[in-house]
């Protein structure tokens, strides 16, 4: 049989694994990509290996997910080859697979209805979880499938939030913060304005997609773009000028090489992996005047994690921003309570599952009657 779909294929950004083989995968005619972060799009070079079909995204997805698959490949994202594992992969992660997916693209929009293999209709909703970020509403014979990806029912300065349908007969929804304390995203205007009265050089490793323009349009509504010199640097820069934020910012000039009490870096590699966050980081480690801002997602024993554990010398000032492109636990509570249709809950924490939801094991079938 043919005509499958697959939903997302990505890769870990923190061990860049990407995930096991499955017999379905055979099947598989066409993928939807939700949104461009390397979690639910850098496997697509592994895949295209050999896959010839397309996979189908928002405009905004495609010119965001080659960007980041061609920086990936520069700064040595997928590790060398394990010669000695026999399960992986990601050493096809290669220049000639990355154009080979730019390549076998289709542009969906949002709120329009497309067939992508026969009988299958799906419809792009948007998810406010990134620029160009949506949920499908995939339609088989009748049957209505909601898939929301990585999505944000709250409102943030980037975006305004989702608003999906509660009647679908299933929903796979992700669960990232079920049960987890709400942000307070006052919070941290408060933690950036003492940060920024008190201390300087700041360096905000942030991950260049979402993460950075939200970083810098929160500077910006504060008014800091106008009284500090906020630069924006690398792939960070980059996705900004793609996705139409603009500030009172700059662009890192090429002979900028030392950071001085006034500027304010927001640079990519928001783990500090690397990058120009991290070399400028070790220039002012043992700065008591500087300060860097951690504000996303930390793998434990990355080197950001590390740092806000206290596990790496510095004498500057470490702060964790907390923010998140998720929806907060009371909101994707209230929703998942909304749904009417069955309720299957993915991408969480949790081991117990809460009243009327499944949370499938790993490699679980779940059939769905049409």
């Amino acid at each position: 049989d043919t005509g499958g779909i697959l939903m997302d294929y990505g890769l870990s950004v923190a061990n860049q694994r990407i995930p096991n083989w499955e017999p379905e995968l055979e099947m598989v005619d066409t993928v939807l990509i939700s949104h461009a972060h390397l979690d639910h799009v850098g496997g697509l070079p592994v895949l295209y290996d050999k896959f010839e079909g397309k996979w189908c995204s928002t405009g905004m997805t495609a010119a965001i997910t080659r960007l980041l698959l061609e920086d990936a490949l520069n700064v040595g994202t997928p590790l060398p080859p394990r010669k000695k594992d026999r399960t992986d992969l990601v050493s096809r992660f290669i220049k000639k697979n990355i154009d080979r997916v730019i390549q076998n693209h289709v542009k969906l929009d949002i709120g329009h209805s497309s067939e992508v293999a026969g009988g299958i209709v799906v419809t792009p909703i948007d998810a406010s979880h990134i620029p160009g970020s949506v949920a499908y509403l995939v339609d088989i014979e009748g049957v209505r499938i909601l898939y929301t990806g990585d999505f944000n029912l709250d409102k943030s300065v980037i975006l305004p939030g989702a608003n999906l349908p509660v009647d679908p007969d299933y929903v796979i929804f992700d669960g990232t913060y079920w049960g987890r304390e709400d942000f307070d995203r006052s919070r941290v205007y408060h933690q950036m304005d003492d940060i920024v009265r008190n201390h300087g050089p700041i360096i905000i490793p942030a991950f260049a997609v979402g993460r950075a323009q939200e970083m810098l349009m929160i500077l910006e509504e504060m008014g800091v773009t106008q009284s500090r010199n906020v630069i924006v640097a690398g792939l960070a820069e980059k996705v900004t000028k793609m996705t139409g934020y603009s500030g009172h910012w700059e662009g890192m000039k090429k002979n900028k090489v030392v950071l001085e009490w006034e500027d304010i870096l927001v640079s990519g590699g928001g783990m500090m992996n690397g990058g120009l966050a991290r070399e400028h980081f070790e220039q002012h480690r043992d700065n008591q005047n500087a300060a860097v801002v951690l504000c996303g997602y930390l793998a434990p024993r990355t080197p950001g994690w590390n740092l806000l554990h206290g596990l790496e010398h510095h004498r500057c000032r470490v702060e964790y921003a907390r923010l998140s492109a998720h929806s907060s636990a009371s909101r994707l509570q209230g929703y998942a309570r909304s749904c009417t249709g069955k309720k299957i809950m993915v991408h969480t924490p949790l081991v117990k599952e809460p009243r009327g939801i499944h949370i499938p094991a790993p490699s679980e079938r779940i059939v769905i009657e049409l």
